[in-house]
C-alpha cells in the first residue's frame, strides 16, 4: 500500500513534471518571505530554493501521503481500489478546478511585462469555464454515488479554502500567477483528503 501510493504521487509529478509543486514552492518562499509587493514578485522568480519553499513542499507532501495511507484503511475502503481511484481522481480534478477558477475571478499580474504572462494572462470563455466545471466536476459524481453526503462537506471544505487563499493573493499581489495556480491546487488537493478523511 506504501509503495502503491508513493508510486501514485510519484506518477502524478512525473505527468505534470513537477509543476504544481514548484508552483507551491515559489508561492511559499514569495509570501513567507516578505509582506512587501514587489519582493514578493522577486522571491518568487528566483529560481534558488529556501526554506519556505523546503518547509511547504515537505508539509503537504507529507500530509499527502499520510492522508491517502490513513484513507486506504479507513471503514474498508482498503478492500475497494476503485473507491480509491474515485477519491484521488476526485481529489486532481476538483483542486484543478479551483486553480483554473483563479482566472475567472482575478487579473493575471506580473513583474515582467505583459508577455510573459502567455495563456493564463487570459479571462476564460465561457466554453472554457464549461469545459473545466466538468473536468472538475465528472469525478466527483461518480464518488458521491459511492460515499454520499461526505462529499459534499468535503467539497465546501475546498470552495471555501480556494476563497480564503485567492483573498489572501489578490490582496497581496493585487491579481494571481502561475504560481499562485500550483499552490492553490496543491493546497485544495491535500486539503480534499484530509476533509475526506475527517468526515470518514
Amino acid at each position: 500500500t506504501t509503495v502503491a501510493i508513493l508510486i501514485s504521487m510519484v506518477g502524478t509529478i512525473w505527468l505534470t513534471r513537477g509543476l504544481h509543486e514548484d508552483g507551491l514552492a515559489d508561492f511559499c518562499d514569495g509570501f513567507g518571505g516578505s509582506t512587501e509587493r514587489t519582493r514578493t514578485f522577486e522571491i518568487m522568480r528566483d529560481s534558488n530554493v529556501g526554506v519556505y519553499a523546503v518547509l511547504g513542499l515537505v508539509s503537504v507532501l507529507s500530509l499527502k501521503y499520510s492522508s491517502l495511507i490513513e484513507l486506504m484503511s479507513s471503514q474498508g475502503l482498503n478492500d475497494s481500489l476503485w473507491v480509491i481511484f474515485l477519491i484521488f481522481t476526485s481529489a486532481h480534478a476538483l483542486s484543478r478546478l479551483a486553480a483554473v477558477s483563479m482566472m475567472m475571478t482575478a487579473d493575471y499580474v506580473s513583474d515582467m511585462g505583459p508577455t510573459r504572462a502567455g495563456i493564463m494572462s487570459h479571462r476564460m470563455s465561457k466554453l472554457d469555464v464549461v469545459v473545466a466545471a466538468m473536468g472538475g466536476v465528472l469525478p466527483l459524481v461518480f464518488l458521491a454515488l459511492v460515499l454520499g453526503s461526505e462529499e459534499l462537506v468535503v467539497v465546501a471544505i475546498v470552495a471555501i479554502l480556494r476563497i480564503v487563499l485567492a483573498r489572501q493573493i489578490i490582496r497581496r499581489l493585487g491579481g494571481y500567477t502561475g504560481d499562485c495556480m500550483g499552490a492553490i491546487q496543491q493546497i485544495t488537493e491535500v486539503s480534499f483528503y484530509l476533509g475526506l478523511l475527517v468526515m470518514l
